[in-house]
């Protein structure tokens, strides 16, 4: 072999690991659920087990006895992810108010169906998404289905917005 071939099979063989890294994670992002009966990803969804972000991580699911709903939070980039669980035909609600502006102030509210999957929400797409460094907020997720609230499945959280560390939100109403 000469020399330049076996550089070339070296740089080969070393840029081969990267590669095969990067591809399953970017394909594992597009591809839908592939047993029968379950959803295929909305445009711009992303699968309820995608990597999590940097920073501080929050979440909490709904209230009924076999969770359909996950909302997770990472204050650094103001990400929030609304994820339905099950493909019950049920959307998943969250809503987020700035508890730290008085009166508070309702930031924004966003639904999301389609069973194992999420949609993100994130502060580079602007406002209301951009979320006031350093405020508490409160979230709330709950089911919706035929447009109604399904009982017992609401839960409520307040979570600060610093992007290095968790920090509670005592005293804030």
């Amino acid at each position: 072999m000469s020399k330049v071939a076996f550089i070339a099979a070296c740089t080969a063989a070393t840029v081969m690991p990267w590669t095969l890294t990067v591809a399953p994670a970017q394909a594992h992002e597009r591809t839908a659920l592939t047993s029968p009966g379950e959803a295929v990803a909305a445009p711009g969804s992303v699968p309820a087990s995608a990597a999590d972000h940097p920073g501080p991580h929050y979440w909490m699911y709904t209230e009924d006895d076999n969770p359909g709903g996950k909302v997770d939070f990472w204050p650094q980039g103001d990400i929030v992810r609304v994820s339905d669980r099950q493909d019950d035909g049920a959307a998943v609600e969250v809503t987020v108010r700035n508890e730290t502006k008085d009166p508070d102030k309702h930031e924004y509210k966003e639904r999301f169906q389609g069973a194992g999957f999420g949609k993100e929400f994130r502060a580079s797409m602007g406002q209301p998404w951009n979320l006031a460094e350093g405020h508490c907020f409160w979230f709330r997720i709950r089911l919706i289905k035929n447009g109604e609230v399904i009982s017992d499945t609401k839960d409520t959280a307040q979570w600060r917005n610093y992007n290095n560390r968790k920090k509670e939100c005592p005293g804030v109403e």
